[in-house]
Formats: structure tokens, sequence, C-alpha cells
């Protein structure tokens, strides 16, 4: 795991696509992350644990001296 866990409701009931997003941060846990090795971000229900959707994830820290 290389970012801490966030909760997210997604019960709203508006027909707008628009009116459905939700922001979230996402802070990394350590500092040495290689911009060629594979990072997923997984979607999943918090109560079941069951995985409803996985995204590849590039991490690449331009700056990352500079924050460490």
């Amino acid at each position: 795991m290389v970012s801490g866990k966030e909760r997210i409701c997604f019960d709203s009931d508006n027909d707008a696509m628009e009116k459905r997003i939700r922001d979230v941060t996402l802070k990394l846990i350590g500092a040495n992350f290689n911009r060629r090795n594979e990072y997923w971000l997984i979607l999943e229900d918090a109560q079941t644990e069951t995985g409803y959707q996985k995204y590849p994830v590039i991490i690449d820290l331009a700056f990352q001296d500079d924050f460490f």
C-alpha cells in the first residue's frame, strides 16, 4: 500500500453527472516511488471489501527532494 485509505460516500440520486462528482486527496506513504513500477487505484465497497474497479496509476514525483 502506497497511500492511506479514503472513505467516500457516493449516495447522490441526482440525474446530473456533474452533481455526482467527489474530490479526494490521497496522501502517499513513503518517498521512494519508481515511475516505471505499476501502481493501482482500487475502488471497493468499505463494508464488504468487494472490489469494483481498478485503475493503473503512474506516480511521478518531479520535485521529490524538495518535500522530504
